[in-house]
């Protein structure tokens, strides 16, 4: 049937200066009535954008909120209010009901080691190039292999010493040591050789409880690069109660001084999204001999809000485990109260930080439909409570009590901030 193309729909962001126009408009999906589509939007690392209803009296914008969280290019698109383009590559957008539903087809560059030359670890994206370092042995061959075609010897722009043509176009090691290949796809290698690999510098952060609730993790972006980094667990420090206080993480990383800048970036610890709080940018050049970041004591401060929490340099002390003197948290009376499988029931909520209580792991099905209840706050929060920030909110509804209704099954995490009563105090994971 012929598509119809409707003049409402556009994807806008900074690939198109923010406007409207005809190469990104959305058309009806003509296998699934009420729903538009767009297909083979290439987008580049780094860009942003939302989905644009440009209808009059409606002026809708559709950004990371409207995203389903079960669509499979998730992994590569995130932010916080704007849509974050984290990979490049071809995509293809359905929206119907003001949820985006998205699939990717990446471009991506890897390392590919013989005799098999099958793709290995992936170049990190530096602007437009890729970039790899890695240490290889004398008697090893690689090839860099794209979306669309390979890069071998005939690729290097530049030869060096340590490097010859091995079979097939294959780039051979000819001494061991510490290699860094950088490729531009369209003209090629550069490679650089050092005999050993440089030294790697342990860099310690310091977080605060507001940061680490719903168990976040941080990450570490360097020189501004999307590609995070992980940072290793390596102890929580109780403040006055046990199971809440700050926590210590580490990463190491080699080269530090090649470096001009840090950013350490509350993250989801399952797919490493942004969470919506970060350090800011932070020049290395003043961290001086330190080598913890800390915001132990900082407020919570978020970046949709334009706000960072307070921080600085310290020196790290392995030594520091919190108050010895910390105690169980008695316990506060909250409730996961409704209809659950046909059945009515109350399921307690566990203690979790100062502020904030947890239920892990809640398997519910569609149509269920509860509130949470603070017994000792007499607070009811229902599904105007759910933080908008938050990707599940679309597999809920609501009614005119309030309630909220299951939509999609599944097996949910739920955090409620008691300090904020009825405002944005629910997060669902």
């Amino acid at each position: 049937s012929e598509m119809c193309i409707r003049d409402s729909y556009y994807v806008v962001g900074s690939m198109n200066g923010w406007a409207a126009s005809n190469g990104y408009k959305l058309y009806d999906n003509p296998d699934n009535p009420g729903e538009l589509m767009i297909i083979d939007v290439y987008l580049e690392q780094g860009s942003e954008f939302k989905i644009h209803d440009t209808t009059p009296n409606t002026n809708t914008w559709l950004g990371v909120s409207s995203l389903n969280p079960e669509c499979p290019a998730l992994d590569y698109l995130g932010g916080t209010d704007n849509i974050v383009v984290l990979s490049s590559g071809y995509y293809d957008f359905y929206v119907k009901d003001g949820i985006i539903w998205a699939t990717a087809d990446i471009v991506s560059y890897n390392l590919a080691l013989g005799p098999g030359f099958e793709a290995g670890e992936a170049l990190r994206p530096v602007g437009g190039d890729f970039v790899i370092s890695i240490s290889l042995e004398q008697g090893d061959e690689l090839k860099l292999l794209g979306p669309e075609q390979e890069y071998g010897y005939s690729s290097l722009l530049t030869p060096i010493e340590q490097l010859g043509e091995g079979e097939g176009d294959a780039i051979a090691v000819l001494a061991d040591g510490y290699f860094t290949f950088t490729l531009d796809p369209d003209s090629g290698i550069s490679a650089e050789y050092e005999l050993t690999a440089p030294e790697k510098t342990t860099i310690y952060f310091a977080d605060e409880e507001w940061w680490n609730t719903a168990e976040a993790e941080p990450r570490v972006s360097l020189d501004g690069s999307l590609t995070t980094l992980e940072m290793t667990f390596l102890r929580e420090c109780p403040n006055v109660y046990i199971g809440e206080g700050y926590k210590y993480w580490s990463i190491e990383i080699a080269g530090l001084e090649d470096y001009q800048t840090i950013e350490f970036i509350r993250s989801d610890p399952a797919t490493g999204k942004d969470w919506g709080a970060s350090t800011g940018v932070l020049d290395l050049s003043l961290r001086g001999e330190n080598n913890l970041y800390s915001i132990r004591g900082s407020s919570a401060a978020w970046k949709g809000d334009g706000a960072y929490p307070t921080g600085s340099w310290q020196v790290y002390d392995p030594t520091d485990m919190g108050n010895p003197d910390a105690i169980e948290r008695p316990a506060r009376e909250v409730y996961l109260s409704g209809t659950f499988g046909g059945e009515e029931d109350s399921i307690p909520f566990l203690s979790h930080t100062a502020t904030e209580v947890k239920l892990l792991d809640v398997t519910l099905e569609e149509g269920d439909s509860f509130l949470i209840e603070d017994v000792e706050g007499g607070i009811i929060a229902g599904y105007s409570s759910i933080k908008g920030e938050c990707p599940l909110k679309a597999n809920f509804t609501t009614d005119l009590d309030n309630s909220i209704i299951v939509s999609t099954a599944g097996t949910y995490d739920f955090y409620f901030d008691f300090s904020i009563g009825t405002g944005q105090s629910v997060w669902i994971g």
